[in-house]
């Protein structure tokens, strides 16, 4: 995502200062880490290139199902464990 607004300087997606681009990459850094590295791993199980694990595949959706949740505001009334 960096990458391709990168590409496109004009668009201001990286903020019009240094202290906007702080920001930016404040929530931009967090992202990839914590968002697209599951859905990396949930590709691979899917997609064959890891060996298919029904514990870590629900791991995975479990994870994915509560940042989702929590970034849309929706509070889980379940323990979790």
């Amino acid at each position: 995502m960096f990458i391709v607004a990168e590409l496109a300087p004009n668009a201001g997606l990286l903020g019009s200062d240094d202290k906007e681009g702080a920001l930016v990459d404040q929530w931009i850094h967090p992202t990839d880490t914590e968002i697209s590295a599951p859905q990396e791993g949930i590709t691979a199980l899917l997609g064959g290139s890891a060996p298919y694990s029904k514990p870590v595949s629900l791991k995975f959706l479990l994870y994915h199902s509560i940042l989702l949740c929590s970034a849309l505001g929706i509070t889980i009334a379940y323990p979790l464990h």
